[in-house]
């Protein structure tokens, strides 16, 4: 089983008022295009009321009668116990203990997330008892198969506590990262210190001079190595789950700087952003829109993108979409665009066929040039596709298929954005 070929990771965002989450259209749409399987990460299942709104009905129905899509609706994850405020006023200020929080009952869980998500969704009764059923299917189940203590998220949490307890590089690194999201500034390692003790089974004292390096306050101080550790769960949680499902997970150019020395080498070979911006630069490049602004106006079909995913000239876009990383735009709009692109693509047309039939038949009812209609029909077939110019699946894909994914006008412009997300 190739592990490029298929992506575990969400599709929505939390909320910054905490009060659930918001779809990103954009991004379940290309995740369905660019992997031949996608295991979702559902908060509760709260994005498929969305689904239904934003792409209808029926076609989130097609969705779930595909074979390309697998839920993970689970909400076991590695978290530190307790908030900032309480534990600087208590005096615990740089102690984090790390507990891994699990639902009591897997399947208490689901059927509470489907009774939330038919509160939130908008349809008449039959219809929603026909998307639980569709959803069901889809659900792993299996989150619970191991005992907790070789869950993902318990391995993750070992795996953290060897690194933090060994004082890793990419400790001072993720404090960098967050350090930079305050000050925006160039730190380097070299700046300041900080040091890990373990001080418990699965708790962590931090020693460090930030406070006095960069004026910050006792509150900040500890909520930046606590946001740095977070980083590192998550980081060594997408690592578990990666292997679990052997699929790709979402491993950005942060998460990579954290790697660096350990897995960076592995890291960058197996990168599902990589994919996804491989595909944008596509979409700039032929001057279509990108998928978030067809999104916002309610023009990007998922109806169309289940179909075209199947296709043949899908499955070697995919392949070929990684062998384009290190080509400049230039050379892939020359590739795209290029007179043997257009004759592929003109020839298995209605009038490619015709302009074929013209000159083998058209041509051969004229008395006397019987011998120039061979040499005509020669000369065609010299242009067959599948001959000097094939018909390239990735770019058929590009220039006949994906253009039926959206409603696309080039003189239109992106109207202003609109929240539309709400559930």
């Amino acid at each position: 089983m190739d592990i490029r070929k298929r992506l575990f990771g969400g599709c929505a965002k939390s909320n910054s008022n905490d009060d659930g989450i918001t779809l990103l259209p954009d991004a379940l749409a290309t995740n369905l295009l660019l992997f031949d399987s996608y295991i979702m990460l559902s908060c509760r299942l709260l994005e498929f009321p969305q689904i239904v709104s934003i792409f209808g009905y029926s076609e989130t129905l097609e969705l779930l009668k595909s074979k390309c899509l697998k839920i993970n609706c689970d909400p076991t994850q590695i978290t530190i116990w307790g908030s900032t405020p309480d534990l600087v006023n208590s005096g615990k200020a740089f102690t984090y203990e790390f507990v891994v929080i699990r639902s009591d009952n897997h399947r208490d869980y689901i059927s509470d997330s489907f009774q939330d998500l038919h509160k939130n969704i908008k349809r008449p009764d039959k219809q929603i008892i026909k998307l639980k059923a569709a959803i069901l299917p889809h659900l792993d189940l299996t989150v619970r198969d191991l005992d907790v203590v070789n869950s993902p998220e318990c391995k993750a949490a070992r795996n953290l506590f060897v690194d933090l307890a060994a004082n890793v590089p990419f400790i001072k690194r993720a404090v960098i990262l967050e350090l930079n999201s305050k000050h925006k500034a160039n730190i380097s390692p070299k700046d300041f210190t900080v040091k890990l003790h373990q001080v418990g089974s699965d708790t962590f004292k931090a020693e460090t001079n930030i406070q006095e390096i960069f004026n910050l306050d006792e509150y900040e101080s500890h909520g930046i190595i606590q946001n740095a550790l977070f980083r590192l769960a998550d980081l060594h949680q997408s690592l578990e789950y990666m292997q679990k499902y052997t699929a790709l997970s979402s491993i950005n150019d942060n998460a990579l700087s954290l790697l660096e020395g350990k897995l960076e080498f592995f890291a960058k070979q197996f990168r599902s952003d990589e994919y996804v911006n491989q595909f944008k630069r596509i979409l700039e490049i032929k001057d279509f829109p990108n998928f978030e602004l067809l999104a916002q106006e309610g023009k990007l079909r998922l109806d169309k993108i289940l179909e075209i995913r199947e296709t043949r000239e899908a499955k070697e876009f995919r392949n070929w979409l990684p062998d384009i990383n290190s080509a400049t735009d230039e050379e892939i709009k020359e590739q795209i665009e290029s007179f043997k692109a257009r004759i592929g693509n003109f020839l298995p047309t209605t009038q490619g066929k015709s302009l074929r039939l013209l000159i083998t038949s058209g041509i051969g009812l004229i008395p006397g040039v019987g011998t120039i209609a061979g040499i005509a029909a020669s000369a065609l077939d010299s242009f067959a596709p599948e001959k000097t110019f094939p018909l390239s699946g990735p770019i058929s894909f590009i220039n006949n298929m994906l253009p039926s994914a959206f409603e696309f006008n080039k003189k239109e412009k992106p109207s202003s954005y609109q929240k539309i997300f709400d559930i």
